[in-house]
């Protein structure tokens, strides 16, 4: 045994204290020290939560998602939400934010703006004969539809179709997961 290392705490040892462990959960910065078959013990008699209500434990899981620092709702600092913050910074003059007032602004109602999409869920909507601005609803009825279509008991156990059915599968789950709405 090192000079230096301590000696096991527990009660009647004689053996070297070379594991550390915290004396309570209130004093975690704390430690006493054990040889290695008496920090097995300690551990496994050990209860972080030892004396918290069910609540304290829910509160203190909950907490621990963030690391116990505090967080806000977004725009709960101020008076305005996020969108509107934005407006009051500058005048929109062509209209390029849809800003109502901008002088560049065009009368009647503006037309739907075209979603984006990445070329994997462009080819999704391809695989399954859909345009980009199908709803999750519209897709789930293709979906069915196409299954009912190219699945081999529909065809008698015919399995020729069954690569045409895994890219219907593989295209819906990849909308799916686009978040499409």
């Amino acid at each position: 045994m090192r000079r230096d290392t301590p000696v096991c705490e527990w009660d009647g040892c004689a053996l070297a204290g070379e594991h550390r462990a915290p004396k309570a959960p209130s004093q975690l910065r704390e430690y006493r020290w054990f040889c290695t078959e008496h920090a097995r013990a300690y551990n496994r008699n050990w209860n972080f939560f030892a004396g918290m209500s069910e609540s304290e434990v829910r509160h203190y899981i909950k907490g621990n998602a963030t690391g116990h620092r505090p967080t806000w709702s977004m725009g709960a600092q101020t008076g305005q939400s996020g969108d509107d913050r934005w407006r009051d910074a500058f005048d929109d003059a062509f209209d390029v934010f849809g800003e109502p007032g901008g002088t560049g602004q065009a009368e009647g109602p503006r037309p739907a703006a075209r979603r984006r999409f990445p070329p994997r869920v462009l080819a999704a909507f391809d695989s399954l004969g859909l345009e980009q601005t199908a709803t999750l609803q519209e897709v789930r009825v293709r979906y069915k539809e196409l299954v009912k279509r190219f699945h081999p008991d529909a065809n008698g156990g015919d399995r020729t179709m069954e690569g045409r059915l895994e890219q219907v599968i593989q295209a819906y789950n990849h909308l799916k997961a686009s978040g499409i709405e």
